[in-house]
């Protein structure tokens, strides 16, 4: 396998070992004890109302607690 030098960047990227491609999305992985989230090369992305509901609606399902905030008003 040949690479050619390139400019460097400061980007990170995931990249998928098996496949050796850059993954383009986000993943989301943990625990019971744990979530992490993968890939996310936006910081404003992180603090998206959205984004964090998803976030804690998973882990409230895990943990098999209810969410308060998913009640309709």
């Amino acid at each position: 396998m040949h690479f050619e030098y390139k400019e460097p960047g400061i980007r990170s990227a995931l990249v998928d070992k098996k496949t050796r491609k850059i993954i383009n999305d986000f993943i989301i992985e943990g625990d019971l004890l744990s979530t992490h989230v993968l890939n996310v090369v936006s910081p404003g992305y992180t603090c998206c109302i959205p984004f964090s509901r998803f976030i804690c609606d998973n882990i409230c399902k895990k943990l098999g607690k209810f969410a308060p905030w998913a009640e309709e008003v």
